[in-house]
Formats: structure tokens, sequence, C-alpha cells
């Protein structure tokens, strides 16, 4: 999918990134579906400051790339302090991201608001979680199952429109 990047659009990711480096907080609306089933579009992620060296496996952090941010799981840790790099997965993902390096680096996402609900995010899944990951990475239905399971209960939450008037539509909904 090609992606056109409006100026004001840069501008507010580069604000957003300066505001996290600066004050070490920001709360950010998810849009994508590559973290499916931790984080849905429409979470809003809690990101904190964090120094290079506490990034762990099993963290998912906010990277800046290509005029776009990512959340991704830390998958493996390389490199000497000074000079870390990070491998990162969407849990939806069946491949790796290319390596992040501490320049692209802004934080750990620490917990998700979905809804009234804040949910901290552990380090380490859950089975339920890393089976449920497995089947979306590799079932396409799993996880459109995921998502539309995900726009029922915002429609409930909400106590507004059916789901199925809202799939219609998936990207007005999100």
């Amino acid at each position: 999918m090609n992606t056109i990047e409006l100026p004001q659009n840069t501008a507010r990711l580069s604000l957003a990134s300066e505001i996290l480096r600066e004050f070490g907080a920001l709360r950010l609306g998810v849009y994508g579906s590559s973290m499916v089933p931790a984080i849905f579009p429409g979470d809003v992620a809690t990101v904190h400051r964090v120094a290079p060296g506490d990034v762990q496996r099993g963290d998912v952090i906010l990277y800046f790339r290509g005029n776009r941010f990512f959340a991704h799981r830390v998958v493996h840790k390389a490199g000497a302090p000074g000079r870390m790099a990070w491998i990162t997965r969407g849990d939806a993902l069946s491949e790796n991201d290319p390596p992040v390096s501490e320049s692209e680096l802004l934080g750990t996402v620490t917990a998700i608001l979905r809804g009234k609900n804040q949910i901290v995010l552990p380090r380490t899944r859950s089975f339920t979680g890393r089976l449920a990951a497995w089947c979306v990475q590799r079932f396409d239905i799993v996880l459109a199952l995921f998502l539309l399971w995900h726009v029922f209960r915002r429609r409930l939450a909400a106590g507004g429109t059916s789901p199925a008037i809202a799939m219609q539509n998936p990207e007005g909904s999100w």
C-alpha cells in the first residue's frame, strides 16, 4: 500500500517525537493492526521514554522511521551501549522488521487504553496470548475475526451502531 505523507502529518509526528523526548511520556492513538491481539486499532498507547540499555526482549517499543511511528515487540537485542539495536516484529506479522537503531527509539509502550479500561502490557505474554498471536500470524481469517470482534466490542461499549454497519467502512470506524 502506498502512503502519501502530508506536510501537516509530518509536523504532527515530529512534534509528538519531540514531546516524548523532552517530557518523557505521551499517549498516541493506534491505527494499524500489526500488534493484534495485544493492541487493536483505536486503542490509545501510553509511551514512556526509556534508556536504550533498559529495553529488553518482550518490550513493545515505539520507534520513528520513514515519517511513521511503529510500535512492535522486541524479539532480539543486539549491540553494545551506545550502539544498541533491536529486532522487532508486530505480533500479527510473520517476519521481523529491519533493526531499530538507538536514534530511532522513542520509548516503550507501557499500557494501552481500550475504551475505559487501562491494560498494562506485560513483558512476557501468556500462553493464550502467544497462541493467539501465532494463529493471527498464520491465518488471515483469525485476524479478520479478531478485528470484527473488536469492532463489535467497541460498538457495544459505545451503545451505538451495529457492528455490521461498522464493518462496511472499517477505515472510518477507527
